[in-house]
């Protein structure tokens, strides 16, 4: 039976249960908070948060989605279950082979993740209208419109929570399950001198003193600029983020430009404006895996693999498998 977390999360307004929360400790606090802001009422359901591995609980063995929402009888939502392990691991090919601060992009996957259920929730009524057997017989057209209503659902919220907290409810410090698989890198890091993990080790330690959470790479990846194309993507940058922007100076005298999330849509408008800016390299472009002029890393650490991001599916399809956390 599924074992209920801390209840603390789930009571928000008079002590009246608004969100359900199982397994919440496996979570930052934060999250559940910020959910509770974020989703209107009328679309709250009950939340399973769950770090096991595979999905093998029914006799499956293969990978599990990052998140699902389960309907009743194929009428009503009843509840969002949100996996935590594909979710770290999708995390680190937002940009492969580039590197990150993995604790923003953690964080960012996982409210995407959540906010994205529950856009499942919120559009309910229109996905149900079309036929839904098709959703789950392939992935056709009627899973691709399914999918996009709840991401424009989730883009909509998300893109007005940005105007009040540019860090998107990031805490400075990640708790909970994501919270130890993040200890685990830093550990893993902390012993080398080069390398991806210790690049982003090094990002992470930059963000984490300053409050920001992205570097001049992530922004230009975030905007489709990519620095293999382009001889200056880094001085143009750095030329439309005058008042934008968080400056670190390193140990070695060096200064870095830091971002937040909430500056990445200013910095879209600008580097536009600056479209013509931007030099293109007059060599052949090769698609690469490994660049060290600008990633600064060794090959890769991780082997991508293909994440189902989301899944509609009846309760009655899949019982409760009664695991506890």
């Amino acid at each position: 039976m599924f074992g209920l977390g801390d209840m603390s999360s789930a009571r928000e307004t008079g002590g009246d249960l608004v969100i359900e929360y199982h397994g919440d400790r496996l979570v930052p606090p934060e999250l559940c908070r910020l959910l509770y802001r974020l989703v209107p009422k009328d679309h709250h359901v009950p939340v399973r948060f769950h770090n096991r591995r595979r999905k093998d609980v029914h006799g499956e063995m293969k990978r599990l989605p990052l998140g699902t929402c389960y309907f009743k009888h194929r009428r009503r939502p009843s509840h969002i279950d949100i996996n935590l392990n594909p979710i770290y691991k999708a995390s680190w090919y937002r940009h492969y082979p580039y590197t990150w601060s993995p604790s923003a992009f953690v964080w960012r996957m996982l409210l995407e993740v959540c906010l994205h259920e529950f856009g499942h929730v919120a559009t309910s009524d229109t996905a149900l209208k079309m036929n839904q057997h098709e959703y789950h017989g392939e992935y056709g057209r009627v899973y691709e419109a399914t999918e996009r209503l709840a991401d424009e659902w989730m883009e909509r919220r998300l893109s007005r929570y940005l105007a009040d907290d540019p860090r998107m409810g990031q805490p400075r410090y990640i708790t909970g399950y994501l919270g130890a698989r993040l200890l685990e890198v830093r550990s893993h890091a902390e012993g080398k001198r080069s390398g991806r993990l210790y690049s982003a080790y090094i990002k992470e330690t930059r963000c984490r003193k300053t409050g920001a959470q992205l570097s001049a790479g992530n922004v230009l990846m975030e905007l489709k600029v990519d620095p293999c194309y382009y001889t200056n993507a880094y001085e143009v940058l750095r030329r439309a983020s005058k008042d934008v922007g968080i400056d670190y100076t390193d140990g070695a005298g060096r200064r870095h430009k830091l971002y937040t999330w909430g500056d990445v849509s200013i910095l879209a408008r600008r580097l536009e404006e600056r479209a013509k800016e931007l030099v293109p390299r007059d060599d052949t472009f090769v698609p690469r895996t490994y660049v060290p002029g600008i990633d600064g890393d060794s090959e890769g650490d991780l082997h991508s693999s293909r994440v189902i991001f989301s899944e509609e599916v009846d309760e009655a399809d899949f019982p409760d498998p009664g695991l506890p956390f």
